[in-house]
């Protein structure tokens, strides 16, 4: 029966002590994984920088050929090539 008994303090918290330093990363495990993570997150700059150039350039792309839809709406007299030029020019504004 362990009524009454009790663990000094000193020596749990020792052991506590000596599990947390067990815990603990070295410092060449903390520079590896330091290190890692700054890799990592350079290579998501790097890609994110990429996506929002290729973007940049969609963009661009889809601007000039709506200003060419909207050159030949202008020069259109038909009602119906124009009505296909206006639903080109939705479809293109929706990308």
């Amino acid at each position: 029966m362990s009524y009454r008994k009790s663990t000094r303090r000193d020596q749990v918290e020792g052991a506590f002590e000596e599990t947390l330093k067990a815990l603990e990363p070295s410092e060449t495990a903390y520079a590896l994984l330091r290190d890692m993570f700054k890799h990592a997150w350079d290579l998501r700059r790097a890609q994110m920088q990429s996506a929002a150039k290729a973007m940049s350039g969609k963009l661009t792309e889809l601007e000039v050929q709506i200003s060419a839809l909207l050159d030949r709406i202008v020069k259109t007299t038909n009602p119906r090539v124009i009505s296909t030029y206006e639903a080109k020019i939705d479809a293109l504004e929706r990308d």
